[in-house]
């Protein structure tokens, strides 16, 4: 399930980390030193696999010596059952994970959130980690795969949304900086980081509570959050019905989505 984490939390990522009010340690009390459980599975939607006979530019540029991928690239073009539009997975010859396990942890992503989600490149590493650029929503994965990967793909999948959507970019009455300064806990100590993190594994515990009839994971509770909770519950990203529907292309705010074709 590592895979799909990685899948979920880099689209979060894209998604929310784009604004002006990250980059400092948040002073809360961290209710779990990490989030361990795991997502309920979606229904994958089918999809068509095209291998491309070049590699895309944005892939290219991280091969050759002293970069991400050291040796030669494939890459492939898949088009999910729900939206209408390719998302392209480069995948470096020697990484840990498997072209078929990226792409499922892909289709394991919410739709609503993977929209979101740019060009995903598979990379070799010692460590599971990920990260994402906020303009464009690519994802970079590297090293191998484990139970988290399910929740790491749900949370860098939120980056991707944020910054599309520009949650994170405002100060002040209702914001999302407002929401945190009332609380005095956030899910785990990597949501201390700053407030794009902490709202990234927000939303990984926001996507457990809509698959398990709104209840928590185990160990996790929202006395202590309570108004990051009902701002999450506020954005229309988190609508069960277009965030696990069947397809890409929805509003409010298609027009900002890497995806937003209908199939």
């Amino acid at each position: 399930m590592l895979r799909t984490f990685l899948a979920l939390s880099s689209a979060i990522r894209v998604g929310f980390a784009n604004g002006a009010v990250q980059g400092r340690d948040l002073n809360l009390t961290a209710q779990q030193s990490g989030l361990t459980f795991d997502i309920p599975n979606l229904p994958r939607p089918q999809r068509t696999t095209v291998s491309l006979t070049s590699i895309p530019s944005a892939c290219a540029q991280y091969t050759g010596s002293g970069k991400e991928c050291t040796t030669s690239m494939v890459a492939v073009n898949i088009t999910f059952a729900d939206c209408g539009s390719p998302y392209t997975v480069c995948r470096c010859s020697n990484a840990n994970i498997t072209l078929g396990d990226a792409t499922d942890a892909l289709a394991r992503v919410p739709v609503g959130l993977r929209r979101q989600v740019g060009t995903v490149m598979v990379m070799p590493g010692s460590s599971a980690h990920a990260y994402t650029y906020m303009n464009g929503g690519e994802i970079h994965f590297f090293g191998v795969c484990s139970q988290r990967t399910a929740l790491t793909h749900d949370e860098q999948s939120t980056h991707a949304a944020s910054g599309a959507l520009g949650i994170n970019d405002a100060s002040g009455n209702g914001s999302w900086e407002e929401a945190v300064s009332k609380d005095t806990c956030v899910p785990d100590n990597y949501a201390k980081t700053d407030l794009a993190e902490d709202l990234a594994q927000m939303s990984v515990v926001k996507v457990y509570s809509l698959l398990s009839n709104n209840t928590l994971p185990p160990g996790f509770m929202t006395d202590c959050m309570s108004n990051q909770w009902a701002f999450l519950d506020a954005l229309p990203l988190y609508n069960p019905n277009t965030l696990f529907g069947d397809s890409c292309s929805f509003e409010p705010d298609n027009d900002k989505a890497q995806h937003n074709i209908a199939p």
